[in-house]
């Protein structure tokens, strides 16, 4: 009572998230790929998930990468503005997780740095896990150029070629390393 009337109001932070969240998804269509690559892997989605985003474990099916290493985004986590850096040898990636929704899907910025032909050009690069019958779960690689250009949509063709050769071995390499942890962990 010494205080006298005070006001205040109620907000509902819960719808505001949500609504925060739907405006920035960064969710790529089949439509709207520039290529997908589709694979069947032997496990739950959550556990093909924690290959696409755990940096030991990248490393173990992406052959081709001398290094991966991620850093958490500034709130300290793995999420949206978490970064990752693979390094190919001949070129580099940087990662910048446009997207992050845990299980279903997500959806990195890509750039590339280095000279090499099969370097890719800006784009997002989106894993889509879909959880099947049997302890299966199928992984969409799509990819969508940034700079859709008509210039840059060549150069994309030009390279294009490459990349579901290269990553299709790494998505055969992710289904036999799966395989045989998955085997080691029933024995």
């Amino acid at each position: 009572p010494h205080l006298g009337r005070i006001g205040g109001r109620v907000l509902d932070l819960s719808s505001s998230v949500e609504r925060y969240r739907e405006t920035t998804r960064c969710y790529i269509s089949r439509d709207e790929a520039d290529m997908e690559i589709v694979t069947e892997v032997p496990a739950p989605r959550s556990v093909v998930w924690s290959y696409c985003v755990d940096a030991k474990r990248r490393h173990r099916w992406q052959l081709d990468t001398t290094s991966v290493e991620n850093q958490p985004s500034e709130y300290g986590r793995s999420g949206v503005g978490w970064v990752s850096h693979c390094d190919h040898g001949s070129y580099r990636l940087n990662h910048r997780m446009a997207d992050w929704q845990p299980f279903d899907y997500l959806t990195m910025e890509t750039v590339s740095g280095g000279r090499f032909i099969k370097r890719p050009p800006p784009s997002f690069a989106m894993f889509a896990l879909e959880e099947l019958p049997g302890t299966r779960c199928k992984l969409s690689l799509r990819i969508r150029l940034i700079n859709r250009s008509l210039l840059m949509r060549a150069v994309f063709a030009l390279v294009r070629p490459l990349v579901p050769r290269e990553w299709t071995g790494h998505l055969e390499t992710l289904t036999r390393v799966v395989r045989e942890e998955t085997a080691q962990t029933e024995e």
